[in-house]
């Protein structure tokens, strides 16, 4: 029975007809991927011709069965007589046909396959491919609108970082290159990387148009380039095709795991994600209060019109908690917010690295809760080994410890995964100045100052270093302007002054502390670090009895910072790590 059906399709030449039917809907998907890819039509109009393609197979082999090819016309296929036996009808111009199809098909094939990669994209072979995302720049010149130039390039960054084989160069690298007339592959070059994406953005109305194209800095060759023009709301659909098209130009192969956090968007309200990029742009500029103020008004506005936006909530926390590192509030007004905001992404998103990270930051300065601190610093690393600021965090737990050889490491290791970023160079030179590797430390942040002038990160910590080397006219020199800009910016003056025996001086600017403490918060750990640096150490330990009351965030600094070391010999220091709960090494 099996064996006459079979001979019967055969003889009504149905397999005839699904080869030649599969051969040209080949031909018709590879083409329409061309135009789609030339033309940057919309994803859904090539999903549209696949599944129109399917569902006219089996209407082929149904006309196949019923029907026969003649020079006069479709026939209709009548049965075999009864016992006949079976005669296969000569068809040598349908062969000839479908020959001539597997020919184009293989023809396609061959002129389009990738036989050597290294002729039409960077070698998967050469490791990691590494690119920059600059800025996007404006249509019009003369209609910029930052918030959302940065918010393209941001959002890109960080969606394409969690990507194992690509190497992303950071915003804080690239904001350097949102001049219009900056030269995309020139940033390239200076960045160190083998590719870079620009493009313009421009929003008119409710209408998004958008251009972007993937470069190779060795040679200049174009690896992509796209153009769209949609509705705001579609603002997700053009990044989601930009990310793709980048990582099949690259020739990144995607885990499961990656396809599914580039395919993950962080909200569906393009009003709060609006908000957000706002936030972000606000928090990527935080070299001042009034920007960090306003990137927290922007995401709690973001929150409370998506109260399902767990990056925003991430931000938010960020925000809020970086206050009290840089003393721009009461660390009990601001941390506890911090700590709600952090919770509820969690709550929100448990696998986000960003707010496993700043809750473990929470964890460690406000609640001196160590274990907690690490644990969740350990999370962030699990749901995401690309994301520095797990590595900074958890580094920085270990350097308080005292296992400084392994606080550095885990420093290195976010300096690679940003390796042109200046803040991870500072932190990792925090490293440095904590192991008491002070020659290594101001020759690194040498090279930053050099490069950015105003980074009071950097200026802040080469004039701690300046002071431990005995380099104090450089230190005051560095320690003007850093009051209020850095984490312990308000003391390094005065400590300047009192390691280089000008006391009256150093006394002098201890008072001013003093009285400013009276008007704006000045942490006590700051005027603390002043008294010892004085050698005065009951008012040393009175003014960290105050720092546990408010509580300040340099607190859980006190084992590796070289400020305190003339107090470790006093018994009274003992109590206050106990206080502190700090483990043992």
């Amino acid at each position: 029975m099996q064996a006459a059906w079979l001979a019967e399709l055969r003889r009504r030449n149905v397999h005839r007809v699904v080869i030649a039917y599969l051969a040209v809907a080949w031909l018709l998907a590879q083409v329409a991927d061309f135009l789609a890819d030339a033309f940057d039509s919309p994803a859904w109009i090539l999903r549209a011709l696949v599944i129109v393609l399917l569902l006219g197979l089996p209407a082929a082999i149904a006309i196949a069965w019923f029907f026969e090819w003649t020079p006069v016309g479709l026939v209709r296929e009548e049965p075999a007589p009864r016992g006949a036996a079976l005669r296969l009808r000569p068809h040598r111009r349908f062969d000839l046909a479908i020959a001539a199809l597997l020919a184009a098909a293989l023809g396609y094939f061959a002129a389009t396959h990738e036989w050597r990669a290294g002729e039409t994209q960077l070698p998967p072979t050469a490791g990691r491919a590494t690119l920059a995302v600059l800025p996007f720049k404006p249509v019009v010149a003369t209609d910029r609108d930052e918030a959302l130039e940065f918010g393209m390039a941001d959002t890109l960054i960080l969606r394409l970082s969690g990507i194992a084989g690509i190497a992303v160069s950071p915003l804080s690298s690239v904001r350097r290159y949102s001049a219009l007339d900056s030269d995309a592959l020139a940033a390239g070059r200076e960045l160190g990387v083998r590719s870079v994406l620009d493009g313009s953005v421009q929003r008119s109305g409710e209408r998004l148009r958008v251009t972007a194209r993937l470069l190779s800095v060795d040679d200049g060759r174009q690896l992509w380039s796209g153009r769209f023009d949609e509705q705001y709301t579609d603002i997700f659909a053009v990044q989601d095709s930009i990310a793709d098209r980048v990582t099949a130009a690259l020739a990144v192969q995607l885990s499961s795991v990656e396809q599914q956090r580039l395919a993950r968007r962080p909200t569906s309200d393009t009003v709060a994600y609006d908000l957000f990029l706002k936030g972000r742009y606000h928090w990527n500029r935080r070299s001042s209060p009034v920007d960090l103020q306003k990137a927290i008004d922007y995401y709690s506005q973001a929150v409370a019109r998506d109260p399902q936006f767990a990056l925003a909530y991430s931000g938010l926390a960020d925000a809020l908690a970086v206050q009290a590192v840089f003393a721009a509030r009461q660390p009990r007004d601001v941390y506890p917010a911090a700590l709600q905001a952090a919770e509820r992404a969690l709550q929100l998103d448990p696998d986000l690295a960003e707010a496993h990270a700043t809750r473990g930051h929470i964890r460690l300065n406000f609640l001196h809760d160590w274990p907690a601190a690490l644990e969740d610093f350990d999370e962030a690393i699990r749901h995401d080994p690309r994301y520095p600021m797990a590595r900074v965090w958890r580094g920085f737990w270990l350097l308080f410890v005292g296992r400084t050889d392994e606080g550095i490491a885990e420093l290195a290791t976010a300096v690679e995964l940003e390796p042109s970023s200046m803040p991870q160079v500072v932190t990792y030179a925090r490293g440095l100045y904590s192991a008491r590797r002070h020659g290594e430390a101001a020759a690194a942040l040498e090279r930053v100052v050099e490069v950015e002038p105003q980074n009071m990160l950097a200026r802040a910590l080469l004039a701690s270093v300046y002071i431990e080397l005995g380099r104090f006219d450089e230190a005051l020199a560095l320690a003007s302007d850093v009051a209020g800009k850095s984490p312990g910016g308000y003391s390094v003056a005065a400590v300047a002054l009192a390691r280089a025996g000008r006391t009256d001086e150093a006394r002098a600017a201890l008072n001013r502390l003093v009285e400013l403490a009276q008007h704006r918060y000045v942490p006590a750990y700051d005027i603390a670090s002043v008294h010892a640096a004085l050698g005065d150490a009951d008012q040393a330990f009175q003014w960290l009895d105050r720092a546990f009351a408010e509580p300040s965030a340099l607190l859980g600094n006190l084992r590796a910072d070289p400020v305190m070391d003339p107090l470790r010999g006093d018994p009274r220091y003992r109590e206050v790590e106990r206080r502190l709960r700090l483990p043992e090494p």
